[in-house]
């Protein structure tokens, strides 16, 4: 299965470096946006199971961004990067964002595909789990219904307790 990434960043130097680090990975298509609202509109035609934004964007900062975009794809991995070190930055987009990772500009590309991979690798886990509950929710239906009609298919001379 082919993993969808978005990368959002307003500085094009940075966008291209990012894509031509991950464009390398397999198995991932990538999609680059420089601003933040048409990444936002893009994520409402198109599901992502990574996003990766910068914090300081002209449009809409990295957190509420990522509060946005959780609406709307809940289950997307959420990475920030920014050469930004303000506390209060971090707090509001792991508050507001919730986000999984922050890295660092500027990034090492060897780091920026590990933490992609990891990511890719957390959002995989999390769909087959998802899957496994829809499956273990249908066979205890599976099995109520079973019970409920076990007089009628046993034969007559059974005694059911």
């Amino acid at each position: 299965m082919v993993a969808r990434i978005m990368l959002v960043d307003d500085d094009t130097n940075n966008l291209n470096a990012m894509w031509r680090v991950l464009r390398q990975l397999e198995e991932v298509e990538v999609e680059r946006f420089g601003s933040a609202l048409e990444a936002l509109e893009r994520s409402g035609e198109a599901a992502f199971d990574l996003v990766i934004a910068d914090y300081r964007m002209p449009d809409l900062d990295g957190a509420r961004f990522f509060e946005a975009l959780r609406k709307i794809q809940p289950h997307s991995y959420r990475i920030i990067i920014s050469g930004d070190t303000d506390v209060e930055l971090f707090k509001a987009a792991i508050n507001h964002g919730q986000i999984q990772r922050f890295i660092e500009k500027p990034c090492d590309g060897f780091m920026l595909a590990q933490t992609v991979q990891e990511g890719l690798q957390q959002t995989s886990l999390e769909q087959e789990v998802e899957q496994l509950r829809d499956r273990v929710g249908q066979l205890h239906e599976l099995l109520r219904d079973i019970a409920a009609r076990a007089p009628e298919l046993l034969p007559a001379d059974w005694e059911v307790e």
